[in-house]
């Protein structure tokens, strides 16, 4: 059995299910390897000894005619084509030039979080997708390529030959994680995806899944439920040795929806790096109100050199109404944590949500600006489909359904219910070039470059990313 799994040639996007973003909107991140294609590669070879084959068209440069190529030099027996709402429409057209290149000797599944709410709709308006999957996507894969019927596979739906739709029962998420095999990194050009302050190969380990948070704008809970799960802590290391001996990466981003949900874990495994004599540096995630001061040193001394924050507004009453449970007071004392460990903060943001005024959005920006961190991110928010945030705005028409493939975090589609989303364009916008462009940052930024290298990466990196905000050159 052949697969070819893609990201298809429609723009360079994280496509991680919960992260859904364009990476031109992202000013502090850069690409990053798809891990979702690799685990999906890796479980298909462990329990089919499938052949498989990875291809991130956007980052490796290629478009239709290069997938064109691959589908005729490769004839896969299924292609699996991740995707996001921003994209999906775009993303469809992998599937249409499969068929019509290989007709009905390939089997085409689409795998994402826009499949959880919009699969029907998606598998009526593409009948060239033959298959959606739902959730956490490697073992309903890996069994559609062992050639189990797709009738009898939890978390499928299909279109059948009479028009109708049948959505198979939801496949529960795997509770031990260490069950997976580690990501088929030998099918990633890893070259490909740099950190970008040091322009070594990084890497994302996966470290848990599922999030109890409440956000209103989160598809998290869509994919992977609200339960906590874990990978053990020597199933990690192991894969960081790996990583180390078998590829010589030393650049890690701890793939979680929140990394420091659980203390004790956390203490853990960051001593086990240290009994490992493992080498690294790598970033994670936190809540502001799951970080202290003995989980900021442990981490400090095991390599961690930047830990993200999910902050999302400075105004208190948004914060409320988004159901982000977390106060100002912390953000501020969060990144003293981080910097009096020598830890980099990044903090991000969302404009436009429903209640967001002018005042309200710039309120935000002077709060960004009061708070000493390394990094910032400013987003658009985005109604992704099943969050209640979608839910909301739809029914209060501050957007249009059809309007779903025009925008992502850098594009805004959604009004607020006093802002147009072309006035939160101009919001977002304004924010970023006020935050970065601030004496203070400019500052602490010049006073953490070490090396020539590492200003010239920083500098190179920033331009690229300035370029793109202010739409010159049509950089994409």
């Amino acid at each position: 059995m052949r697969v070819l799994l893609i990201n298809p040639p429609t723009g360079i996007y994280l496509r991680e299910d919960r992260c859904q973003a364009p990476v031109r909107s992202m000013i502090a991140q850069g690409v990053r390897p798809p891990m979702d294609l690799a685990y999906i590669a890796a479980t298909c070879r462990e329990a089919t000894e499938a052949e498989c084959r990875i291809r991130d068209f956007p980052v490796e440069g290629g478009a239709w005619n290069a997938l064109e190529a691959e589908l005729q030099d490769f004839r896969p027996d299924i292609l699996v084509i991740s995707t996001t709402t921003p994209t999906f429409e775009r993303d469809m057209e992998a599937a249409e030039r499969a068929h019509r290149i290989l007709g009905d000797s390939v089997t085409c599944i689409g795998k994402g979080a826009h499949f959880a709410h919009h699969d029907e709709e998606a598998l009526l308006k593409h009948p060239e997708l033959d298959l959606a999957v739902r959730g956490e996507s490697e073992l309903v894969i890996a069994e559609l390529v062992s050639g189990k019927d797709p009738t009898g596979v939890p978390g499928v739906s299909r279109l059948e030959s009479d028009g109708r739709i049948v959505r198979n029962p939801d496949r529960p998420p795997p509770e031990n994680l260490d069950s997976l095999p580690f990501p088929a990194r030998d099918l990633l050009r890893n070259e490909l995806y740099p950190d970008p302050e040091t322009g070594a190969p990084l890497t994302p380990v996966l470290t848990s899944r599922g999030c109890p948070g409440r956000c209103i704008f989160c598809p998290v809970f869509l994919v992977s439920g609200r339960k906590l799960r874990k990978r053990s802590v020597g199933s990690i290391i192991r894969e960081l040795e790996s990583c180390v001996r078998d590829y010589g990466i030393r650049s890690f981003l701890f793939r979680s929806d929140t990394f420091t949900m659980d203390r004790k874990w956390v203490l853990a495994l960051c001593s086990e790096i240290h009994r490992a004599g493992l080498d690294i540096r790598w970033g994670a995630n936190s809540r502001i109100d799951t970080f202290d001061s003995e989980m900021a040193a442990a981490m400090a001394s095991a390599g961690c050199h930047v830990v993200s924050f999910g902050v999302e507004s400075g105004d208190p009453e948004i914060l409320t109404k988004i159901g982000k449970d977390i106060t100002l007071e912390g953000v501020n004392s969060a990144v003293k944590l981080c910097r009096r460990n020598g830890i980099m903060s990044l903090l991000y943001f969302v404009v436009g949500f429903p209640w967001d005024t002018r005042e309200s959005i710039r309120r935000t920006v002077r709060f960004a600006r009061s708070v000493p961190a390394d990094l910032y991110e400013f987003h658009a928010a985005y109604p992704f489909p099943g969050t209640p945030m979608y839910e909301m705005a739809l029914r209060d028409g501050l957007f249009r359904e059809e309007d779903l493939a025009k925008g992502d975090y850098f594009t805004p589609i959604m009004n607020t219910y006093s802002l147009s989303s072309a006035e939160v364009a101009e919001e977002r916008k304004r924010a970023i070039l006020c935050t970065y462009l601030s004496p203070a940052f400019l500052l602490r930024t010049l006073g953490r470059i070490r090396s020539a290298s590492q200003l010239w990466h920083y500098a190179s990196f920033g331009f690229i990313k300035l370029a793109t905000l202010l739409g010159w050159g049509g950089t994409k």
